[in-house]
C-alpha cells in the first residue's frame, strides 16, 4: 500500500517531533511583567528593560523635645510687716516669709515680709 503523499506525513511528523522537544526543553517560568518600546529597523531587536524593586522607606520618627523648665527665682521682699511695726531687713527674703521686728520697748513681734 502506497502512501499518497509522503513528504507532507514526514513534515507533519518532524514538525510534531520539533513541538513536543521544545515543550519538554522549555521549562515553565513565572511571567515577567516589562515594557518594551522599539523602532522597526527590518530585524526584529528584543532587548529587555528590567525596572529596579521599589523601595518602601519606613516613616521617619519625630520625637518631641523635651519640656522647657523655666527656673523663676522667688520674689524677695525687703521688709517686715508685723502688725504695728513695720522694720527694714538686713538680708532680701522670699514674700510671706516669718521674720521679726524689734519694738520700742526692747521686745520682738513677729511678721511676715512684704
Amino acid at each position: 500500500m502506497p502512501l499518497k503523499h509522503p513528504r507532507k506525513l514526514a513534515l507533519a511528523c518532524t514538525a510534531l517531533a520539533g513541538f513536543i522537544a521544545v515543550g519538554l526543553i522549555a521549562k515553565p517560568q513565572p511571567a515577567q511583567a516589562r515594557v518594551i518600546i522599539g523602532v522597526g529597523i527590518g530585524v526584529p531587536f528584543y532587548h529587555p528593560y528590567f525596572y529596579r524593586p521599589y523601595y518602601y522607606a519606613p516613616a521617619p520618627v519625630y520625637y518631641a523635645p523635651p519640656p522647657a523648665y523655666v527656673y523663676a527665682p522667688p520674689v524677695l521682699g525687703y521688709s517686715c510687716d508685723a502688725g504695728g511695726y513695720v522694720c527694714p531687713l538686713h538680708h532680701p527674703k522670699p514674700v510671706d516669709a516669718g521674720c521679726v521686728c524689734p519694738t520700742y520697748g526692747g521686745g520682738r513681734v513677729g511678721g511676715f515680709v512684704r
